[in-house]
């Protein structure tokens, strides 16, 4: 299902751009990766940005593996409405869809949505953004043996949400060694939809890259995030609670770490989150590689309105180390990692090894 409907995604993309048609920049985005909870997985997508003299972004992805696949499609249009609240200003519009089955997932999920808003750059440093959101979605359960938790939540459910952000960098569109300060935060607020995905939600990140000694570099990150439910249960829908996404902490799989259902192993997802990292960053004698040693930290807790008291959802951070090397090429970026657990649970699924490679025209 999810192959033919990305397939289905592509061959309309590919015939209603003609060959001819030109893009600010484009990209071929592929990689491979391993771990114990998708094994061998491999992803390919296609990135156009400045369709249609700028106004159009598109990109679609698939990745697949042994153990399942996931298809997604986004397609952003942009209306300049010319200098207005407070710089460039620009109207858009979203079309958005992700389909993902995975069998090692606690559940399979279908969801589309549309968008709406505005985007301001107040200055070359600062931008901000507004919008409204409306999203349907469907969460289906694979197999008999899935958590309470998450069963709770199985069905079709909509959401309108309205959101608005704010970003800064001292140096926008740095390279690696590009020194940098950089911090960005969301809010977001649910309008209506079913009472279980009544919400408020918050978002800060923050980074900075910093000279180090030579021409090494030292790499900052940090990124914390909360959503809390409007509903009279207090709990927050499985749609919308945080689960780590396997690249921060580097070393660890997706849903861990975070709470885990102890009978049925299920990833369950909190309502806090948490990462931080720290990596130096070394140019290397051949022209576009460079070496990273790094750590990593972070957690996912707080299963709010939960009434299992066999639920261990507290916070319980963990950690990593390892390193890194990353490839400039003419042609597009490959960036390898290799990590190992420091502070882990028995139950949390790691990943030592991941790849990615990037191929831009």
């Amino acid at each position: 299902m999810v192959m033919t409907r990305t397939a289905a995604l592509a061959l309309v993309a590919a015939i209603a751009l003609p060959a001819s048609l030109s893009a600010e920049s484009g990209a071929l985005v592929t990689g491979l990766s391993y771990s114990d909870r998708y094994g061998g997985t491999g992803h390919l997508g296609l990135e156009f940005a400045g369709l249609f003299d700028g106004a159009l972004d598109l990109s679609l992805g698939y990745r697949a593996g042994d153990r399942g696949r996931q298809g997604t499609a986004n397609l952003v249009y942009r209306y300049r409405l010319g200098e207005a609240l407070g710089g460039p200003a620009f109207l858009r519009f979203g079309l958005f869809g992700d389909i993902a089955e995975w069998a090692s997932n606690p559940f399979h999920t279908e969801s589309w949505g549309a968008s709406v808003g505005v985007e301001v750059a107040a200055t070359p440093q600062l931008t901000w953004t507004a919008g409204l959101a409306y999203s349907t979605a469907r969460l289906t359960g694979p197999g008999m043996n899935l958590s309470p938790v998450l069963a709770q939540d199985l069905g079709r459910s909509d959401v309108t949400s309205l959101e608005i952000g704010l970003g800064w960098a001292s140096l926008p569109g740095a390279g690696t060694f590009d020194p940098n300060f950089r911090i960005s935060g969301q809010l977001g607020h649910a309008l209506s939809g079913d009472m279980d995905r009544d919400w408020t939600r918050a978002r800060l990140n923050l980074g900075a890259t910093v000279p180090a000694f030579g021409p090494s570099v030292l790499i900052l990150s940090a990124e914390g995030s909360v959503i809390s439910s409007n509903a009279n249960s207090g709990r927050v829908h499985a749609l919308d609670r945080y689960f780590a996404d396997g690249r921060s902490p580097r070393g660890f799989a997706f849903g861990s770490p975070g709470p885990i259902d102890p009978v049925t192993k299920d990833a369950l997802g909190g309502t806090r989150q948490l990462a931080l990292s720290v990596e130096m960053r070394t140019p290397l004698p051949r022209e576009g590689l460079s070496l990273g040693v790094f750590a990593d930290a972070g957690s996912v807790w707080d299963l709010a309105g939960h009434a299992d008291p066999t639920l261990d959802d507290g916070f319980d951070l963990r950690s990593s180390v390892g390193i890194s090397l990353g490839w400039e090429m003419r042609f597009g970026r490959l960036e390898a990692s290799l990590a190992r657990a420091v502070q882990y649970s028995d139950h949390d699924l790691r990943r030592s090894f991941s790849l990615g490679f990037v191929s831009r025209f």
